[in-house]
């Protein structure tokens, strides 16, 4: 039990129990990025989007603050970048 749960944390490379060996995150990495990318592309037309309708309640958003949303967004796309790709 001890031995597989050593494997697990620190990945030596040798099968699990069921022989099936690890997986490297590849796919996890291209499914990740799949989801950033779909959440990038649906947030700025979003943000877009609010610089041009408004209405009594919820006024247009400023291009300053359109800029300042789309760049947090970026930003944050990169950060995940950076903590998915590091060992």
């Amino acid at each position: 039990m001890f031995t597989c749960a050593t494997q697990a944390v620190f990945h030596t490379g040798k099968p699990r129990g069921n022989g099936v060996p690890f997986d490297d995150g590849n796919n996890a990495l291209v499914v990740g990025g799949i989801a950033v990318g779909g959440l990038t592309g649906l947030m700025l037309p979003v943000i877009l989007f609010g610089m041009v309708r408004g209405n009594e309640h919820t006024p247009r958003v400023g291009p300053g603050a359109a800029a300042r949303k789309v760049l947090a967004v970026l930003v944050f796309d990169v950060w995940l970048l950076v903590v998915a790709l590091l060992p």
